[in-house]
């Protein structure tokens, strides 16, 4: 079988080539088979929900095709071309090189609009679905090549009316980024949800430290325990005050003081980056990732492509 599919960079991408001459369809009717096939090779972030978002808010990511071959079922998706924040942390944490204060703002204001955006999800008939994504993580928080930044739920989100937990009845939130509600076994919110939003700030201004220290079921007792809230003016004495006063607001251990609006984070960042920008000029996202991740992605594209000649012939269009 052999499908098309479209990408979020166009309108019908059925006529258009990779870099490698390769059709768009046959390449995204192989690349779920890739992933399965040789998942190790590389770590290419493919938004596989319905509540994939960005700043602007886009069409949600749907399954386009599914379909089944001598390897079996596959799906066809839309494929965003970037990197996790996790992976920028890390990447930054590794070189010793700083991350601008200004981007890592603007990644966390626009992974916040996405938040905001799925918090006031509705159905077609108006229905607002209170929808809570439970496991915000630097994971799943996508910053393409294209300078979009993008919120991928990786199947814990929940709907209003709905338990907790999952069917499976285990936790699906990541434990060094729930909300101490969230540790007690109560429902996830959306405050829950921006606490979440409050340990990746720290993370983004501290350099990839996180506010508890420990790992698993350690940090996890320091959440949930009557210590002093993390001070991240503490940890980073240049950091701006507004930022700090954002950050506490945020890890609020009493989900009633914490900010409860995914909104709120966006435009109080937006006004601090904007402040930034006055002072060192506005930094592009799309520039600092071609300027300082192309080498990453030029060996995903190479190694994609080379996996998908590798794949035995699909068959052709019916």
């Amino acid at each position: 079988m052999r499908t098309t599919t479209t990408s979020p960079d166009s309108d019908d991408r059925s006529a258009q080539t990779t870099a490698a001459g390769m059709p768009w369809s046959e390449f995204a009717a192989a690349r779920s088979r890739i992933r399965r096939r040789w998942p190790s090779q590389f770590g290419i972030p493919v938004v596989t929900d319905p509540f994939a978002l960005t700043r602007p808010v886009e069409a949600p990511c749907s399954v386009l095709d599914v379909g089944a071959d001598t390897d079996g079922p596959y799906l066809v998706m839309d494929y965003y071309d970037g990197l996790t924040l996790s992976e920028i942390l890390r990447h930054h944490t590794r070189t010793r090189e700083p991350l601008p204060l200004q981007l890592a703002l603007r990644f966390l204001q626009d992974a916040a609009r996405g938040i905001h955006a799925a918090h006031e999800l509705r159905t077609p008939d108006g229905r607002h679905l209170g929808l809570v994504h439970r496991d915000v993580s630097p994971q799943n928080i996508l910053v393409g090549f294209d300078g979009a930044v993008r919120v991928m739920d990786s199947g814990g989100g929940k709907a209003a009316g709905f338990g907790g937990r999952t069917w499976t009845g285990l936790l699906r939130s990541r434990v060094g980024y729930m909300a101490p509600g969230q540790l007690g076994f109560e429902h996830a919110t959306r405050a829950s949800d921006l606490f979440a939003l409050g340990i990746i700030l720290f993370q983004l201004v501290a350099r990839g430290q996180h506010p508890y220290p420990g790992k698993g079921m350690e940090r996890a007792r320091r959440v949930l325990a009557n210590e002093p809230q993390p001070d991240l003016g503490e940890v980073v004495p240049e950091c701006p005050a507004e930022v700090v006063r954002l950050s506490f607001e945020l890890l609020a251990s009493d989900p009633d003081v914490r900010l409860q609006d995914a909104s709120q984070v966006a435009n109080r960042l937006e006004l601090i980056v904007a402040d930034l920008a006055g002072l060192e000029g506005p930094r592009s996202i799309a520039e600092y990732m071609r300027r300082v991740h192309a080498k990453v992605q030029s060996e995903r594209r190479e190694a994609i492509e080379a996996a998908v000649r590798a794949l035995p012939a699909l068959e052709a269009p019916a």
